[in-house]
């Protein structure tokens, strides 16, 4: 079921034909509704009823009474809804939503439940699992906002320790042990935050201050553009996205990056998914000229909710890189474009206001060229890599959690500089809205 709400009826210039006219009254409803007066178009809705009883003008009239807080008239429409169309997560979850707010927790939690092991859209997979971390333990207590909102944003600072720092990009061993404190900011927008045919807008920046190594200290920002199509039993989505970086307060790299995705459920609590992603990479500064160029990469996954406590997923991917890599003939040629496969897989629990993740991922690259050392010692560089990370998140509240990480990777190399073993331990405090 493709449901269409009445904002992006107006906003997208390919819309259906009946919003073609300007006293179509569908096409009027929805302008009511573009324009935030949603007691108008509650009430042109509920006038098209009468000659249109599709799911379509239902939907977009239970989501003007969500809008108005009329809480019982959304759950009648909505209800009828889940009936016609119980594949449709969207549905359910803004039922869930409208459960809670009439103080019928049960139901609510036995709805949120469903969704936290089925739902292919990660948004609502994750939503429903806080909501149902949040509700109260028994009914008619007052209750928070569902945040599920158009905007969030959200910080975390977190300090940790590394026993072997890797030079930059190149992922030479320095045999450095340092100490890290890192922030992290992030701002989310999406339009039609009740529809699964949505765009979502994103914007982060990071930062890194290492004790010693200063010249390691990274500032990161990026922005992403995201448009979600829904398809039966899951959807596809597809975004571009740009970043910058800079090392030691000196420009680093640029990338331009898009990809194109596809989820879909198998059965009641298995899903595919598959993933293509394309990057230019552009250097900020003489030094990093070696990494111009491009990236390719394809990711197939395979996943599974056996219950509300857990999940897991296996991946694959392939990593095809081309750079400018770096010729200072007839001294030395060092390559830095490989092709890489990789295997992988986590695991999350839920236990209460903790989850706990473990992820496992083995690595083997291939580069293209052959390492040379004033043209007498070629070796060609083929690297295999071992990671695994177990992390800990702890909700506190609806808006405040705390994080402790453990990583540790392991890398074996024809060439010696590669050769290295690294742990990190971290710990965090986060806070969205």
């Amino acid at each position: 079921m493709n449901m269409k709400l009445c904002v992006l009826a107006c906003i997208i210039a390919c819309a259906p034909p009946v919003c073609a006219s300007t006293n179509d009254p569908f096409h009027l409803a929805t302008q009511a509704f573009s324009e935030g007066n949603y007691q108008k178009a509650a009430e042109s809705f509920l006038a098209l009823t009468q000659t249109d009883d599709s799911s379509e003008v239902r939907y977009n009239l239970a989501i003007c009474y969500f809008k108005l807080e009329q809480w019982r008239e959304a759950q009648k429409l909505l209800l009828d809804l889940v009936r016609e169309h119980p594949e449709d997560d969207l549905i359910s979850y803004n039922l869930a939503i409208t459960e809670k707010k009439l103080g019928n927790t049960i139901s609510a939690k036995k709805r949120f439940a469903s969704l936290s092991l089925k739902s292919l859209d990660e948004e609502i997979l994750q939503l429903s699992r806080r909501q149902l971390k949040n509700l109260p333990q028994t009914d008619n207590q007052f209750l928070g906002n569902e945040g599920s909102g158009k905007w969030s944003i959200g910080a975390k600072a977190q300090m940790g320790s590394y026993d072997n720092l890797l030079t930059p990009s190149r992922e030479e061993n320095s045999g450095i042990s340092d100490s890290i404190f890192e922030t992290q900011l992030y701002f989310r927008w999406q339009d039609n935050e009740h529809s699964n045919d949505r765009w979502l807008v994103t914007a982060f920046v990071y930062q890194s201050e290492y004790e010693k190594t200063k010249d390691y200290n990274a500032r990161f920002a990026k922005i992403d553009v995201r448009k979600y199509f829904p398809i039966t039993n899951g959807y596809i989505h597809t975004g571009v996205a740009i970043d910058s970086s800079q090392l030691d307060h000196s420009g680093y790299l640029q990338n331009v990056s898009a990809d194109i995705g596809a989820i879909k459920r198998l059965g009641q609590s298995s899903y595919w998914s598959a993933n293509y992603h394309y990057r230019d990479i552009s250097s900020l500064g003489d030094e990093y000229n070696v990494f111009d160029g491009n990236l390719q990469k394809l990711k197939l996954a395979l996943g599974r909710h056996p219950s509300a406590t857990w999940d897991w997923e296996l991946n694959y991917q392939v990593i095809d890189e081309n750079r400018q890599d770096s010729n200072q003939a007839p001294f030395f040629f060092r390559s830095y474009s490989p092709i890489r496969h990789s295997i992988g897989g986590r695991v999350r629990l839920y236990l209460g206001n903790f989850e706990l993740g473990l992820n496992l991922d083995y690595r083997d690259s291939n580069y293209r060229k052959e390492n040379s050392d004033f043209g007498i010692v070629n070796t060609l560089r083929k690297d295999n890599n071992i990671k695994a990370r177990l992390k800990l998140e702890w909700s506190l509240s609806p808006q405040w959690s705390a994080t402790a990480e453990y990583g540790y990777t392991d890398n074996d190399s024809t060439i010696s500089t590669y050769i290295y073993d690294q742990q990190v331990i971290k710990v965090g405090l986060s806070w969205q809205l």
